[in-house]
């Protein structure tokens, strides 16, 4: 790993640590445009008139966060005699000519503005913040050129459908910008098993960029001239092992042997989603995590030396069944 790898990943731990112990929400606004300024984003202040209320204790504000594309405006009051400030509203405006960019999360709420008064912490506002930068970058305001804010909330509106209609998953199972993050999670009772995130990613000789499209309920992929550009992974958040064909279907690369039990372990962080996995593998891999977290998990039992004793025969049945489940 390189010194600036290095040196990247030791600041984003001490940055992390300060936003989870250190969140000084007396002055979250002050903190929001250090986080600024972290980030490489303009920010600016003006105080803005409210004419809704006739609060004189009080002073209207507003915080700018803007890039290249990217505007995002913090309402918020301050209180004149306790100095404290009580953030309002929050607005994202993109500076082209797409404005449908979806923050709102599966309950029609505004993701920010909760992660602004709901949260005790930064965290989760600066790990929405970093990606909507990202995004920022790999936008090109010239003509002709992929808008990424545009490309994400096409690509997971696809999935939505995709998942929906040719997979047949019940709706139910699946939220969008689930915990006010900017991802896609399927979900099997109260459990979260996939979720869906967004990556950036360089461009190599050996590994271009590539976008996925989709058409007739198939993916294809085309290649993008960009040198970093946004792709997804999908990561499973609770502990999920994989039979040896599973393994062998996901990429034989990604897992690892668990010997005691005779299953396998996913030992990179996530699968990148390409066409080949969605349209291939992905009914598969979401027939296999419903039946482990269902069926096989239950009826699994360990003896004490770690061996694995399948009741009912249920992973031969699985293996017979699945090519006719829905759900």
């Amino acid at each position: 790993m390189s010194k600036t790898l290095k040196f990247d990943e030791t600041l984003e731990r001490a940055i992390s640590f300060l936003l989870d112990y250190k969140p000084d929400y007396v002055h979250p606004v002050t903190n929001i445009s250090n986080l600024c300024k972290l980030l490489y984003l303009d920010f600016f202040q003006d105080t803005i008139q409210d004419n809704s209320t006739e609060d004189s204790n009080s002073l209207y504000q507003r915080l700018s966060i803007a890039g290249k594309v990217l505007v995002l405006d913090i309402d918020y009051k301050t209180d004149l005699e306790t100095k404290q400030d009580l953030i309002t509203n929050v607005m994202l405006v993109l500076a082209s000519n797409f404005d449908q960019f979806n923050y709102k999360n599966h309950l029609n709420e505004n993701i920010f503005l909760n992660n602004l008064t709901k949260e005790q912490t930064l965290s989760k506002f600066y790990h929405n913040l970093k990606i909507m930068k990202s995004m920022d970058d790999c936008t090109d305001i010239d003509e002709g050129s992929t808008d990424c804010f545009q490309y994400y909330n096409t690509t997971v509106k696809n999935f939505f459908n995709y998942f929906v209609t040719k997979l047949n998953i019940n709706s139910d199972h699946i939220s969008i910008n689930k915990d006010d993050e900017l991802n896609m999670v399927l979900s099997i009772g109260n459990s979260d098993v996939l979720r869906i995130m967004p990556m950036f990613k360089e461009s190599t000789t050996d590994d271009p960029i590539k976008l996925l499209e989709y058409s007739n309920e198939t993916w294809e992929e085309r290649e993008n001239k960009s040198t970093r550009f946004l792709c997804f992974k999908v990561h499973f958040p609770i502990d999920i092992q994989f039979n040896e064909r599973m393994s062998s279907l996901l990429g034989p690369d990604n897992f690892q042997n668990n010997k005691s039990l005779n299953f396998y372990d996913l030992k990179v962080d996530g699968l990148k989603l390409d066409a080949e996995l969605l349209n291939k593998y992905f009914e598969i891999l979401w027939k296999w995590v419903y039946w482990y977290t269902m069926i096989l998990e239950k009826s699994t039992s360990l003896t004490d030396d770690g061996e694995s004793i399948m009741k009912n025969g249920q992973l031969l049945k699985f293996e017979n069944e699945i090519g006719t489940w829905t759900f």
